[in-house]
C-alpha cells in the first residue's frame, strides 16, 4: 500500500482527531491545520496527495480558500474533499 500524505484544514479539534484515528488505521501520514493561514504554510512548504476541508472553519470562508487553492497551479490537481456537518441540501 502507498503512503498517501493527507491534509486535514478544520477549526474543530475533536472532528480532527476523529478523522486522524480512521486515517492513520490505513497507514496515511495525515498533516493538519487548525486555520486557513496555517494550512497555506503546509500546503506551500509539503506536498500532499488528499485535502481535507471543513466547511465550518472559524477563521475563513472554507469555500474561499478551497478557491485559492484550486487556483494555485502547484495545488490545482490535489483532490480536495470539503466536508460538511448534517444539514439540510438547500443549505449548500
Amino acid at each position: 500500500m502507498n503512503r498517501s500524505e493527507i491534509l486535514i484544514i478544520d477549526s474543530n479539534v475533536e472532528d480532527i482527531k476523529e478523522i486522524i484515528e480512521l486515517i492513520r488505521d490505513d497507514g496515511h501520514a495525515v498533516s493538519y491545520a487548525l486555520n486557513s493561514q496555517d494550512a497555506i504554510k503546509l500546503l506551500k512548504t509539503k506536498r500532499f496527495d488528499l485535502i481535507f476541508l471543513s466547511k465550518q472553519m472559524s477563521d475563513a470562508n472554507a469555500l474561499q480558500l478551497c478557491k485559492s487553492i484550486k487556483n494555485t497551479p502547484v495545488l490545482e490537481a490535489i483532490p480536495l474533499i470539503v466536508l460538511v456537518e448534517n444539514q439540510d441540501i438547500d443549505s449548500l
